[in-house]
């Protein structure tokens, strides 16, 4: 079954504090033989050339992870390729604004430039109006991470007015009773991917772990503390020193939404996953978790934060997704002045050299 299922994430995140990348962690680790840097502006074919050189080598026998572009989750920003004999190979558009240089030459990084098949005397016609498209594409991520920064205030405060109604005795025994079924391990190794994203299509939930797994623990949201629970756990894990994938919160990287062990096939997540048949999937319901009395006292409060914070996030995403409008007409500028003949002629040629020898 999980062969079948497509191992897709987010390798970065439109944050509260900006935007965020994981590119190092994702792309450059100690396993990765061949790093390929791809250059070029949008509309220039970096997405498409990614998912040709994955269709390419899924045909030859290698594993495929997929990382989208968090702002448009419909635009591939890298592939990881795996053969069980040839290793591992990564491909991923480093370009503004996840800029990577080679750090090892010639040794593992490799700069392929699809602006090689672009026309520069076309693309100075339109000079004009491309710097008026950025400009303006610029200033509406800009009101999106101000309205993002709010949202992420405003669920600190909720935090902070919930947090006093945890009874820390029953949080505690509900995390131990869930941390028996990590798997035990000699080092911990995580691997980070992103589940969620927030940009130009609203937002964005990748349910990738859920369907890996084969036991599901499903922290129900409640003011926030499905968070506080995921905190605790994420601790456990390392302590057991085990593999795992780990997804930070969307908005508050420093909080986690999801952690899978691959040894195990578990997934405990913050997400409300639908149940798939021949998974066993236990949802949680963490009110008990709270003195009721206490939480009655500001309920009203916590309420009004979240609905503010919610009110936050639709800002945001009506600020990326004008802001899409402007990248989307970018991209069909550029689009006027490329080769695609000559590019798809030089994936083709690309393929059969990496894939042969990585």
């Amino acid at each position: 079954m999980q062969e079948n299922i497509k191992r897709a994430y987010f390798a970065t995140a439109n944050t509260a504090d900006g935007f965020v990348s994981f590119y190092e962690g994702c792309f450059l680790g100690e396993d990765i033989l061949r790093m390929y840097m791809i250059k070029g502006g949008p509309g220039t074919g970096k997405s498409r050339f990614l998912g040709d050189v994955a269709s390419a080598a899924l045909r030859r026998g290698y594993a495929a992870e997929y990382y989208y572009c968090s702002s448009d989750p419909g635009s591939l920003d890298g592939v990881i390729l795996s053969h069980p004999t040839k290793g591992r190979i990564a491909l991923a558009d480093t370009t503004m604004p996840h800029v990577l240089e080679p750090a090892l030459p010639g040794v593992r990084d490799i700069i392929v430039n699809l602006g090689d098949f672009w026309d520069s005397e076309t693309l100075a016609k339109h000079a004009k109006r491309i710097r008026i498209l950025d400009t303006q594409k610029q200033r509406g991520f800009s009101r999106a991470y101000d309205y993002l920064h709010t949202a992420g205030t405003l669920l600190s405060v909720r935090d902070s007015l919930v947090e006093p109604c945890i009874c820390a005795e029953r949080l505690a025994r509900t995390v131990a009773k869930i941390a028996r079924a990590f798997p035990e391990g000699k080092e911990y190794r995580e691997h980070i991917g992103f589940c969620d994203s927030i940009g130009m299509k609203g937002r964005v939930h990748f349910d990738t772990y859920e369907k890996l797994a084969d036991s599901v623990i499903a922290l129900s949201p409640f003011y926030g503390l499905e968070y506080a629970v995921m905190g605790q756990l994420y601790e456990h894990a390392r302590k057991k020193g085990c593999e795992v994938w780990r997804a930070p919160d969307v908005l508050r990287i420093q909080k986690t939404a999801a952690l899978y062990f691959p040894q195990s096939r578990l997934c405990v997540t913050c997400a409300n996953p639908e149940s798939v048949p021949g998974q066993d999937v236990h949802r949680i319901d963490l009110r008990r978790l709270c003195d009721a009395d206490t939480l009655r006292s500001v309920r009203g409060q916590a309420r009004l934060a979240q609905k503010m914070a919610d009110s936050a996030l639709d800002a945001a995403c009506e600020c990326f997704a004008r802001a899409g409008e402007f990248h989307f007409e970018l991209e069909s500028l550029y689009t006027t002045a490329m080769d695609f003949g000559a590019k798809e002629r030089f994936t083709a040629t690309f393929c059969e050299a990496i894939l042969q020898n990585p």
